[in-house]
C-alpha cells in the first residue's frame, strides 16, 4: 500500500503540488493523468524519492518513505524516468543488469544472471540481447528499459510518460505486456500517459490532477466521463461504452 498524506512542493512563489492525498493499493495498475505542468512528473519523482518535498509524508508499507535507507527504497520501489541518463553505447544485457545494482552492487552472481534473463524473456527482448541499446527502435528500447527495472524485483514501479516516443501499436504492445507481468508478479505499477484511451484500457484506478491539485480519482468510468474530462482538461468529450470500460474523444 502506497498513501500520500498532504503532499505539497513548490518552486519558489509557484505551488506544483498542493495537499495531495490519495492511496495506492497493492498489485494495482494506476495511470496519472493532467495537462501540461499538472504536476504529474513532481508528484512521481517525489513518490520516488528522486525529488523532496515540502511537506506531507509518503507512506510504503506502513512506513514513511524517508525511513528507508536508500537501498531499502530501492529494494521496494523502481522507476523510470522520461529521460534516461544512461550511456546508451552498451548492451541491452548489461543495461537489464543494472537493476540488479541495489542487490549485487556491480558483482553479479548466478541469481542475478537468472534474474536479468528472466527479465529478458519477460519483455521479449532476449532476441537481441546483445545489441548496443543505440542500435534499437523506440518500441524495443523502451521493453529494453523495462526489463531493467523490472529486473530490479521491486513491488513498486512508477514510470514517467513511457509511452512518449511510441506509436499507437507500440504503445498498446507495451501497456499490455507491463500490465500482464504486473498480475503475474503482483506488482503495483503508476504511470504517467496523456492518451486518454490507453489509461481506460488498462488501468485500475485514475489518478487525475489540475494544477497542481487532485482533481479526480477513482475507476475508469468514475473518470472516464464528461463531466469530469471537462472540469481536469477543460475541453468538451464524448464518451462511449466499449466493452466494460467508457473511451472518450474530444467534440
Amino acid at each position: 500500500m502506497i498513501e500520500i498524506r498532504n503532499l505539497s512542493k513548490s518552486y519558489g512563489s509557484v505551488k506544483v503540488l498542493e495537499d495531495i492525498n490519495l492511496k495506492i493499493k497493492p498489485g494495482s495498475f494506476n495511470m496519472i493523468v493532467g495537462g501540461n505542468g499538472a504536476g504529474k512528473s513532481t508528484l512521481v519523482n517525489i513518490v520516488g524519492s528522486l525529488l523532496d518535498r515540502d511537506s506531507g509524508e509518503v507512506i510504503l508499507d506502513g512506513k514513511e518513505v524517508s525511513e528507508y535507507s536508500r537501498d531499502e527504497r530501492a529494494q521496494k520501489i523502481s522507476i523510470l524516468k522520461q529521460n534516461n541518463n544512461i550511456d546508451l553505447n552498451i548492451t541491452v544485457r548489461d543495461l537489464v543488469g543494472f537493476g540488479r545494482f541495489p542487490y549485487s552492487k556491480g558483482r553479479l552472481n548466478k541469481t542475478d544472471l537468472d534474474i536479468i534473463n528472466q527479465s529478458l524473456v519477460s519483455t521479449q527482448t532476449l532476441e537481441y540481447a546483445d545489441r548496443e541499446i543505440s542500435k534499437l527502435s523506440g518500441g524495443q528500447r523502451q521493453r529494453a528499459f523495462l526489463a531493467m527495472i523490472l529486473a530490479q524485483k521491486t513491488d513498486v514501479i512508477l514510470l514517467d510518460e513511457p509511452l512518449a516516443s511510441l506509436d499507437l501499436k507500440h504503445s498498446v504492445d507495451f501497456v499490455n505486456m507491463l500490465k500482464q507481468i504486473c498480475l503475474e508478479e503482483n506488482k503495483t505499477v503508476v504511470m504517467i500517459v496523456h492518451d486518454l484511451n490507453v489509461a481506460a484500457m488498462a488501468a485500475d484506478q485514475i489518478i487525475a490532477l489540475k494544477n497542481g491539485k487532485l482533481q479526480a480519482c477513482g475507476c475508469v468510468d468514475d473518470v472516464i466521463s464528461k463531466d469530469c474530462l471537462y472540469d481536469i482538461f477543460g475541453v468538451e468529450f464524448e464518451v462511449e461504452s466499449f466493452g466494460d470500460r467508457n473511451v472518450c474523444f474530444i467534440k
